[in-house]
């Protein structure tokens, strides 16, 4: 059986702060369950940030936690945004899988992420695991 959940977990340009026309669709879409984070590294790449999961990693990448409404749908023009799947250049700079993501009261829950897949050398670490561009400082 494949697993699957209509939660999806966002930390950068998905973000209800952000102005991308993304963010904005998925406003349309979800709605916010929680704030929430998982164990690993947040990057950034320029105009947008990339997420690495770590098991057990000291460092976190903060975000929140959406549920989708008429999730497949939404979840492939996400694809589609990511450029994530086997109609676009492989590898994709995104992998779309299931994580475990932590809420702030401690409960796990199965969440939709869009991975970060290319090597992070030479890539700048978002120490605060938050990605709220302000001007070129992170949160």
């Amino acid at each position: 059986m494949t697993e699957t959940t209509d939660l999806l977990f966002v930390y950068g340009t998905l973000l209800g702060q952000s102005n991308s026309a993304m963010a904005s669709f998925l406003k349309e879409n979800s709605q916010i369950v929680e704030n929430g984070f998982f164990p690993g590294e947040l990057y950034d790449l320029g105009d947008y940030p990339g997420a690495v999961f770590i098991a057990h990693a000291p460092t976190k990448v903060y975000g929140t936690i959406l549920k989708l409404t008429d999730w497949e749908n939404t979840l492939a023009k996400l694809d589609e945004y990511e450029e994530t799947g086997p109609g676009f250049v492989q590898p994709n700079e995104y992998l779309r899988k299931i994580i475990q993501v932590e809420n702030l009261s401690g409960r796990f829950l199965n969440c939709w992420v869009y991975e970060y897949n290319y090597s992070t050398k030479n890539k700048t670490l978002i120490a605060s695991g938050k990605y709220l561009k302000k001007g070129n400082e992170f949160a």
